[in-house]
């Protein structure tokens, strides 16, 4: 890589203890990359996937506050969220920035059981 190009990947370990539906691993990758010798401005870009919400609007089961109970047929979103922004410092201590976020949910092909 160049000196004003930052590359990162990871994964984010993510466990959720109401339901179980073993896809608990979210990659995640991004890049940064600054087009002047001055460092000034800065391009970054990113994109991630959750392992899994579910549906908003999914209705719990009448239960004490201490118990959660989703229903059998619910539908568990994997998440997938993508941005791009631009950055500019114009004096020390002040920067102008313009960001650009966009997320997309997808349900899994075979219901959770």
């Amino acid at each position: 890589m160049r000196s004003n190009v930052t590359l990162s990947v990871g994964l984010r370990y993510d466990w959720q203890n109401y339901f179980h539906d073993n896809n608990d691993v979210a990659p995640r990758a991004s890049i940064a990359f600054s087009p002047t010798e001055s460092g000034r401005t800065v391009i970054r870009s990113g994109i991630g996937i959750d392992p899994g919400y579910p549906i908003p609007g999914v209705a719990l089961a009448a239960e004490p506050a201490s118990i959660v109970r989703f229903g059998q047929d619910i539908v568990i979103l994997s998440w997938l969220q993508y941005g791009v922004s631009a950055e500019r410092q114009l004096r020390k201590g002040t920067s102008a920035s313009e960001h650009h976020v966009h997320g997309d949910g997808r349900a899994p092909s075979v219901p959770v059981a």
